[in-house]
């Protein structure tokens, strides 16, 4: 089929990553890609690759391949903290980004491999979290939480077109950066939209906007051949890093209107597959469906040690009496 994806691969150095701060005062020209409002003699913080320079070689990364391995990944990365923690532990499974590669700067001696600032992060996870609250959002048809969420926008570009000021309290109840706010101000059919109840619509477009203002240069169409599945020529679209698989995975689940959920037992992300039976779409996997299960008969028996009844067991776990009284036989 013309415009797949192709199987993009990435890489994750096995020592690691650190988070750095960087003192650009040892350089006399501040680096290439330096952080929007930063300049030279100030310190911010990078995540970089942590080990010895002798180390940062081809045989100490660990190849796979995001698309393939993790189909909920841009739902993972939209939920990471953005600290330190919650971005090291990221890049520690999944690498970093690829965005706004340089070398790292303020190391008093040469330094072998990438660092990304952690602004760029933030504007990332801060994107696809904002594009997946309003996603969700109309996937689950909640109109009030919508309301609630794009009014403080909407007024303040209804303000615009009658020449006010939008409630500055409002504004930053929100934390609106000031794209978002550009975007609703630059579009003079939202107040009318609001007002008559067509809120997924707005939502909708919204979501439109950012991500194809994430997928951008990041994805390109390539012909390439393939001679693992077809053995002839395809025409594919190639992310040319982490963050672009993230956005173009985004975007195929908003397209090919995939479904997700949590996992009941690690409380992780998966899609779910319709075509199977109804227990597997509870659970992530053939494991966490049966270390569920034994959890539940260790529960019945803890319960009736108590002396509770079979029947108010079978109600509390949702089962029923003969289940429940086979789990309690199987201890004696």
């Amino acid at each position: 089929m013309p415009g797949e994806i192709f199987d993009f691969e990435w890489f994750v150095h096995n020592e690691g990553y650190n988070w750095l701060e960087a003192d650009f005062s040892l350089d006399t020209v501040a680096p290439v890609g330096l952080p929007e409002g930063v300049g030279a003699g100030e310190s911010i913080p990078w995540i970089t690759v942590a080990g010895e320079p002798s180390s940062l070689s081809l045989l100490s990364r660990r190849r796979y391949y995001p698309l393939r391995d993790h189909s909920c990944l841009f739902r993972v990365f939209a939920e990471t903290a953005i600290d330190p923690r919650g971005i090291v532990a990221f890049a520690d499974r999944y690498g970093l980004l690829g965005v706004e590669l340089e070398s790292a700067p303020g190391r008093a001696r040469p330094f072998i491999g990438t660092a990304e600032p952690i602004s760029a992060w933030e504007r990332e996870i801060l994107s696809i979290r904002n594009a997946l609250v309003l996603w969700d959002m109309v996937n689950e048809e909640d109109d009030q939480a919508l309301e609630r969420y794009l009014r403080p926008y909407v007024e303040a570009a209804k303000s615009d077109m009658e020449g006010g000021d939008a409630s500055t309290g409002d504004i930053a109840a929100i934390a609106a950066s000031a794209g978002e706010l550009r975007w609703f101000r630059t579009r003079p059919e939202i107040p009318e939209q609001f007002t008559s109840g067509q809120l997924r619509q707005i939502a909708l477009s919204r979501v439109q906007a950012i991500v194809n203002e994430h997928l951008g240069s990041r994805v390109s169409p390539r012909i390439l051949w393939d001679d693992y599945q077809r053995g002839s020529w395809g025409l594919y679209f190639v992310p040319d890093s982490l963050a672009g698989a993230i956005w173009i995975q985004f975007a195929q689940a908003i397209t090919e209107n995939r479904d997700y959920r949590r996992c009941r037992q690690c409380d992780s992300w998966f899609e779910i597959d319709h075509y199977k039976a109804r227990t597997n779409r509870y659970f992530c996997s053939n494991a966490c469906r049966s270390k569920a299960y034994r959890e539940r008969q260790q529960e019945a028996r803890n319960l009736a040690s108590t002396g509770m009844s079979v029947g108010d067991i079978a109600i509390k776990l949702g089962s029923d009496e003969e289940t429940v009284a086979r789990w309690i036989r199987q201890q004696a």
